[in-house]
């Protein structure tokens, strides 16, 4: 008679993540408490710890890193010595980060004035960008700014070749300008040199480059003011 063969069948692990937590079971904590925010640019890396700390690394060629040099870092160096940063975002060569009070700042790239500073200096380390305090969310683009305040007014600021900053012009702006008079705006992306945005009441605008259809309104237009989606 013949020995029955016997199967065995490794046991399959299976994480899921629930939205707002973490997944534990990698190399995503250390002794601080983790990484809460991460922002990657083209070529540059910066993440905020759990104690408030900014930290950057990569590509410095336009001072990116926000450490007051051109050097590139291949490995991580803490931006300054605050420990306020609470949101941060990277475009292809500048960066803008939050502070817990509200405070806006940027650095890096600034030939389109996609800093907001008023002029098209670049800048190696963090400027503050005017004396507002209420900045909420911040987007990066290829060379625009998005950043919605806690009014819920949208800002833009930047190259506008494309209609990217939603202005209503094709004209480049190198400080903060309100896009439109809403202030029930929700959440903002960026991409190369389109922008999305949602409203409080759930809906979905586009406007900026459209080669490609991205802004999804049916055809290839680039649009300079936003452009609610239809589903």
């Amino acid at each position: 008679m013949k020995t029955p063969l016997k199967i065995i069948v490794p046991a399959l692990l299976i994480v899921f993540v629930l939205p707002g937590c973490k997944n534990t079971t990698g190399a995503d904590l250390d002794s601080d408490g983790g990484f809460p925010t991460l922002a990657a640019g083209s070529t540059h890396t910066l993440t905020i710890k759990a104690d408030s700390r900014l930290w950057a690394w990569g590509d410095n060629g336009e001072g990116q890193l926000g450490l007051g040099d051109k050097t590139e870092r291949s490995s991580p160096v803490r931006v300054g010595t605050a420990n306020d940063w609470k949101d941060v975002a990277g475009g292809v060569y500048h960066t803008l980060a939050l502070k817990t009070d509200g405070s806006l700042w940027t650095w890096g790239n600034n030939a389109y004035g996609q800093l907001g500073l008023g002029n098209i200096t670049q800048q190696s380390s963090p400027v503050r960008v005017g004396t507002a305090s209420n900045w909420k969310a911040l987007a990066a683009g290829l060379e625009h700014t998005i950043a919605l305040k806690t009014d819920g007014s949208l800002w833009a600021w930047g190259r506008n070749a494309y209609g990217e900053l939603g202005l209503g012009d094709w004209a480049q702006h190198t400080e903060p300008v309100r896009v439109g008079t809403a202030s029930n705006w929700r959440y903002v992306a960026a991409g190369d040199s389109h922008t999305i945005a949602l409203k409080t009441d759930g809906s979905l605008w586009t406007w900026g480059n459209n080669t490609y259809g991205q802004l999804g309104l049916g055809d290839t237009s680039n649009r300079n003011e936003p452009v609610r989606v239809e589903f």
